[in-house]
């Protein structure tokens, strides 16, 4: 099982793509959920970011807490499945 990480990729017309991979989890104790958080909180901000979730081996409360408050809320649009 991997930790938690994520790639950011932009399409075409300037959109960001964020896509997490790993274990979003206090089970995978290598995560720097400090890090994470911050490195994160800018694609927050932007009402157009896509997330794709499709390769989360797990995700717990900690690991959807670690991005913040508001952060997986409301507006985002995600990608759960193929």
């Amino acid at each position: 099982m991997a930790a938690a990480n994520f790639q950011i990729n932009q399409d075409d017309q300037g959109r960001q793509h964020v896509r997490l991979v790993g274990q979003w989890s206090l089970r995978a104790q290598e995560n720097d959920f400090a890090h994470l958080k911050e490195s994160l909180n800018p694609f927050f901000a932007d009402p157009f970011t896509q997330w794709d979730l499709q390769e989360v081996e797990q995700l717990d409360t900690a690991g959807l807490r670690s991005c913040g408050r508001g952060g997986w809320q409301d507006r985002r649009t995600y990608r759960t499945e193929t």
